[in-house]
């Protein structure tokens, strides 16, 4: 599996952080490289579970 750095334009967050957000589409782009292919729900989901782990060793790493 290959990880990928993508940067996007930094959105606010309501803490007054920033988020960086990838679009399904480009999320869409990224996972269905490999032959594999998620639909537009299964894009969504993946990319939510994955802002969710984000968050958290984000969290774990300002302790």
């Amino acid at each position: 599996m290959r990880f990928y750095t993508i940067i996007s334009r930094p959105k606010k967050s309501r803490t007054g952080g920033c988020n960086l957000m990838l679009s399904i589409t480009e999320c869409k782009k990224i996972l269905n490289r490999n032959g594999i292919f998620y639909t537009k729900e299964e894009v969504e989901m993946l990319r939510e579970a994955l802002y969710k782990i984000a968050e958290i060793v984000h969290s774990k790493n300002k302790i």
